[in-house]
């Protein structure tokens, strides 16, 4: 979850950024961009000191912008920190050049949290015992007495399958820049129709 929820945000700030002209032109090139390659400078927040790319300003070229953005993803995902952290840190850093990235990433990932919604599959269900571990029912039909004996908690695994986000084209993500499930998209749309 935590690569959708960083997938979300790389799109929705790249989407604002690209639209957000209210930033000046004031930023001399030598300051984010040299021979080719981002320029780095050292933000802390936090407690977290990080290495990461100058921003562009938004007149630059899509190119240039999204290379400076896919470097700050980068580096603040290889912080040792929470995932809360981080998105806290990718949400300060864009706020500047995108003041709605926070409701952005929201309104993106919200189908994330709510294994009630199409991007979640039922995967398995699975009989534990009191140490965790899966129980077998054994050859035949019936559920044999030690089978009954031991059998403490169910446990029911959900994939999680967030191309299948329903989206709202206007915010600029496209559900598609999201990690893949193990499971292909097409194959959990099938079943979703097959269960309706």
């Amino acid at each position: 979850m935590e690569n959708a929820a960083f997938a979300a945000m790389t799109a929705a700030s790249h989407h604002k950024y690209e639209k957000n002209k209210k930033r000046s032109d004031r930023v001399n090139e030598k300051s984010y961009w040299v021979n080719g390659s981002h320029v780095d400078e050292t933000i802390t927040y936090n407690q977290y000191t990080i290495d990461t790319a100058v921003l562009a300003p938004t007149t630059e070229s899509p190119e240039i912008k999204q290379a400076i953005l896919q470097q700050s993803v980068n580096s603040i995902k290889q912080t040792k920190t929470t995932m809360e952290h981080k998105v806290d840190f990718l949400m300060k850093r864009y706020t500047s050049v995108c003041p709605d990235v926070r409701s952005r990433v929201n309104a993106a990932t919200s189908e994330l949290f709510d294994v009630t919604s199409d991007v979640y599959e039922f995967a398995s269900l699975h009989v534990i015992d009191n140490t965790g571990q899966a129980i077998a029912t054994g050859p035949g039909p019936g559920l044999p007495a030690p089978f009954r004996a031991a059998a403490t908690y169910f446990r029911i695994e959900l994939r999680l399958v967030p191309r299948l986000c329903s989206l709202r084209t206007d915010i600029g993500i496209n559900p598609t820049k999201f990690p893949p499930s193990s499971v292909s998209p097409e194959n959990a749309q099938k079943k979703r129709k097959q269960n309706k």
